[in-house]
């Protein structure tokens, strides 16, 4: 180690200029062989997360993948030193560097986020929720109501749940695809279909942190002025029975119900 703080420190710098990039020098004093087994390990493990998060994407993108890869650890800017941090580095770049997707690729973008968010999912702790008492929505009127912190409603353009090797849209559809992915009583993750207000509803539950069924619906009412709040009432109270056996809707901590 230098004598002089700031001469280990400009090293270390050097060092993981080079590590991201050969053409970078490196101190002379240090064994070059030594340092090219450490740039393989580590990117090998920066590789690894990818690869293994974006199975789909890396499969489609086939011969431009390790290209992209090499690009990413170049030129990105991580901000978390966690490694499970890496994937969502990832799609971040993606979306900075290729806003409109990869040659005749245009949904990438899209399905690179679709397959982190199982990730993001599958490791984000969440307390399972009480389930609604649903015998008839009195029964709900004055409760809390929670959305499951492992359950996550989102809007695509495309369809990114039918996409595969063989099947890869060229065209933006009419109409976005609206899902929501959650982490089963099995720990396993899977989707579903929902509608648009349904996506609205879930997202505003989430980001609440709480509220009573009445709150709830008036503040969705505000979101969707285009649809009567009777429409939105029937179809959310419709659709909590399905919700709540999936674990997706409950009773926040600590509710009583009145």
């Amino acid at each position: 180690m230098p004598a002089n703080p700031q001469d280990f420190r400009a090293q270390q710098y050097q060092l993981a200029a080079h590590l991201r990039d050969s053409s970078q020098p490196i101190d002379s004093r240090l064994d070059k062989r030594r340092v090219a087994v450490y740039r393989e390990l580590t990117r090998n493990n920066i590789y690894g997360f990818i690869d293994s998060t974006f199975p789909l994407c890396r499969q489609i993108l086939a011969d431009e993948w390790p290209q992209l890869q090499d690009e990413f650890v170049r030129c990105h800017r991580c901000t978390s030193p966690l490694f499970l941090d890496i994937p969502a580095a990832f799609v971040e770049f993606m979306q900075q560097h290729y806003p409109d997707g990869i040659s005749n690729k245009p949904f990438i973008n899209e399905l690179l986020h679709y397959e982190w968010l199982e990730l993001d999912i599958a490791t984000k702790p969440a307390a399972s929720l009480a389930p609604l008492p649903l015998t008839g929505t009195a029964d709900i009127a004055h409760a809390t109501l929670q959305c499951f912190d492992a359950a996550i409603a989102i809007s695509y353009r495309y369809p990114v749940q039918q996409i595969s090797v063989t099947q890869q849209p060229q065209q933006l559809p009419e109409q976005p695809s609206h899902l929501l992915l959650y982490r089963d009583e099995d720990d396993e993750v899977t989707f579903m279909a929902i509608s648009a207000p349904l996506v609205i509803a879930l997202n505003l539950l989430s980001q609440s942190r709480g509220l009573t069924l009445e709150q709830w619906l008036n503040q969705l009412a505000e979101l969707c002025p285009q649809i009567p709040i009777e429409l939105l009432t029937q179809g959310l109270v419709a659709i909590l029975p399905s919700l709540s056996e999936r674990g997706i809707i409950g009773l926040a901590a600590g509710a009583a119900l009145i």
